[in-house]
């Protein structure tokens, strides 16, 4: 799914002070590689492993004549990225940097790591988050016609061996697992299960799924429970903001992307626009994990509300940067949300890509040699780099 709109502002877009704060006097933004072949190459995902120095992210939906429907996973090595140029007025209005020149991108590009053959359990990765040192844990959509279930799936890098760790719930299969959130303190996994696999045709539209909704597992007992499907359409985002008490407590954040759907055919499904679905962010309050009676964070369900509306396509990726403001991407790349006390969220900013492109996903990836943190945005056939003064975690 792209989540491209029509194009508004362009660059570093401020809304209020608390973001020129937030994102510093340096903030910048560049565009790193585009594919020539307009290949959906960035899409989703995106992990940062320290240890490796690399990120990691899944392609969109692609297809050829022998594989069919397809993706494929990306690593982009970090110190292999030029320096960017010092951000001043002079140089930087909207703090658009110039891009990679097309021999810095063509090096980029030869030192990509991509997986076109896919270890054991992977077909259709989506999103994905923090495992280990080594892993990750991939929300993995299924493939049918490869007869590979839905399901999460824990990938060591080193070696890129894979392992299947939940492939249902209550004995129902999930249809096509999306994101995916570890919670900080109990290390249980918040993650969201569209059907968008059955609408976009690799997944079968004759079984029985599992319902789509938010989930929670538990990966010391194995326990799944589903958190909510009430009024949702498509689950798609999820992320943790965690309270200043550390206790397991905060804001569980979900995006609907119900305006996005598909008509299924014997392709890859026709995209449609349905002017009636949700294209909001919804949070829930979880309380300190010493209410919980189960081993499971202690989501009030009850507390679900409105985080925020989108103004630009669908909110889709979701992350939260360390002062706990949401993040997430848009149909013109990506808006930042400061959370309110009454549990919505307040929009102080927006990175807004030139030509209306959408960003599906996003990541924080460490720190650059000038001391910025980093950002990479997942435009699709593009890969961009956001410099700023404030870290994230997924």
């Amino acid at each position: 799914m792209s989540a491209t709109q029509n194009k508004e502002e362009v660059g570093i877009v401020s809304l209020d002070a608390d973001f020129d704060r937030l994102i510093g006097s340096s903030a910048g933004m560049r565009k790193l590689l585009v594919d020539a072949t307009g290949q959906q190459t960035f899409h989703e995902a995106g992990v940062y492993l320290s240890k490796h120095d690399k990120v990691y992210l899944s392609s969109n939906r692609l297809t050829d004549s022998k594989h069919g429907q397809r993706a494929l996973i990306v690593g982009v090595p970090l110190r292999q990225i030029p320096a960017a140029a010092t951000v001043d007025a002079a140089t930087s209005q909207d703090g658009i940097l110039p891009e990679l020149s097309a021999d810095e991108q063509k090096t980029l590009w030869s030192q990509l790591e991509i997986i076109e053959d896919l270890p054991e359990h992977l077909a259709m990765p989506n999103g994905a988050t923090n495992w280990d040192d080594d892993s990750l844990l991939w929300c993995e959509q299924g493939l049918d016609s490869r007869n590979v279930a839905s399901t999460l799936v824990i990938h060591n890098v080193d070696g890129h061996k894979t392992k299947s760790a939940l492939t249902n719930f209550e004995g129902k299969p999930f249809s096509s697992l999306n994101d995916v959130v570890r919670h900080p303190t109990t290390g249980c996994v918040f993650f969201t299960d569209p059907d968008y696999g059955v609408e976009q045709s690799f997944k079968s539209h004759e079984k029985e799924y599992a319902p789509n909704g938010v989930y929670i597992w538990n990966p010391a007992t194995n326990q799944v429970k589903l958190v909510d499907d009430a009024n949702y359409v498509k689950p798609n985002g999820v992320t943790f903001v965690p309270s200043a008490a550390n206790d397991g407590s905060g804001l569980l954040i979900t995006t609907d992307t119900g305006r996005f759907r598909f008509h299924r055919n014997a392709d890859m499904g026709d995209f449609y626009v349905d002017d009636h679905g949700p294209s909001v962010i919804y949070s829930y309050a979880v309380h300190a994990d010493s209410n919980s009676k189960d081993g499971l964070p202690a989501v009030d369900v009850e507390s679900r509300r409105e985080f925020a509306p989108s103004t630009s396509g669908v909110p889709d990726g979701i992350h939260v940067d360390m002062q706990g403001n949401v993040w997430a991407g848009h149909g013109n790349g990506v808006h930042v949300y400061q959370p309110q006390s009454d549990g919505s969220g307040k929009l102080i900013g927006k990175f807004v890509l030139p030509g209306g492109k959408g960003v599906a996903n996003f990541c924080w990836a460490g720190k650059t040699s000038s001391g910025q943190y980093r950002q990479l945005l997942f435009a699709e056939d593009e890969l961009w780099e956001v410099l700023i003064g404030v870290n994230g975690h997924d």
